[in-house]
């Protein structure tokens, strides 16, 4: 996930386009790398121009999409993703589009209800209160409901598309906030669970120490023997949609000091991916027992902050 990939969708075909005023595609070209260098009002100024010269161009407009979510413009990016559709029904990218908005939107709703109710973000079990619990239902479950028939097409258009996934799993625990009974709630974090793991790459197993040339060693204690840290790539989708937060990962260390086995124990699927590829690369100082070499099994936190 190292690319953004509604940027990708709509710019890389004219990554090498001629900055032609006059051209549709180098309005595209010019408006993705104003983008890309932050500059989103100019962005918009630009990829509007393109659109004088086509209004139905598609990839103009999912460069138009791209630029307005990363600048709030959620309601005007939803309008603009359904434009898309009115012109490609099966366009998986517009439908994530729409996915990601709703996933958005409902975000801020979700924890300022969890807030009212006494419960973090991460806290297991519905709202409560009963007041807050419909309240938040009637105003944010339509958006919600929308969200995940939107995510669930594009995922029956293409079952691979993970960032796809990342909403769907998000917004199914947004859902679970309003379960009537605990019953409903553990079924639909299962659910969301089982969305989570589909993105994940497999991971060795890597629980207690399983022999006697294996010890477990605190997480700060063994950060101390770390001779190589990869910092994180930040997900794309996960910036896009401001997510931020910790991914802890259990970690089987060899006698040589390299990265063995890893076993996600928490974090944002989106970020999950990343976490792992980065720890992956960490070259640890080895761990001498009498002596001797010996594998060691810690903990390793990524903290991914905005």
């Amino acid at each position: 996930m190292r690319t953004l990939l509604l940027l990708s969708i709509a710019g890389l075909a004219f990554a090498q386009a001629p900055p032609d005023p006059t051209d549709v595609q180098g309005w595209i070209r010019q408006s993705l790398e104003l983008a890309r260098a932050g500059k989103q009002d100019d962005a918009l100024k630009a990829i509007n121009r393109g659109l004088e010269l086509d209004a139905n161009n598609l990839a103009a407009l999912h460069t138009l999409a791209y630029v307005q979510f990363n600048k709030g413009m959620l309601q005007q990016a939803r309008d603009t993703y359904q434009k898309i559709l009115m012109q490609k029904p099966d366009s998986r990218e517009a439908l994530y589009g729409l996915g990601a908005v709703a996933a958005v939107n409902v975000e801020a709703a979700r924890k300022q209800a969890r807030a009212e109710a006494g419960l973090a973000m991460d806290a297991p079990g519905p709202i409560p209160i009963a007041g807050t619990r419909a309240q938040y239902q009637n105003e944010i479950g339509p958006i919600i409901q929308e969200g995940i028939q939107n995510l669930e097409r594009a995922l029956q258009i293409d079952p691979a598309f993970v960032p796809a996934m990342g909403y769907l799993s998000q917004l199914i625990r947004a859902r679970a906030d309003y379960a009537q009974d605990a019953e409903t709630y553990k079924r639909e974090i299962l659910k969301a669970n089982e969305w989570s793991a589909k993105m994940q790459p497999p991971a060795a197993a890597a629980g207690p120490p399983t022999s006697a040339n294996q010890i477990r060693v605190g997480g700060e204690i063994q950060k101390a023997k770390l001779q190589r840290e990869v910092p994180p790539v930040y997900p794309p989708m996960a910036l896009q949609a401001r997510i931020q937060g910790i991914v802890r990962l259990n970690v089987v260390i060899g006698e040589d000091g390299r990265v063995r086995q890893i076993t996600v124990l928490s974090g944002h699927p989106l970020m999950v991916p990343a976490a792992q590829e980065a720890v992956q690369q960490y070259q640890y100082q080895p761990t001498l027992l009498n002596g001797k070499p010996v594998e060691v099994v810690t903990q390793v936190d990524i903290n991914f902050k905005l």
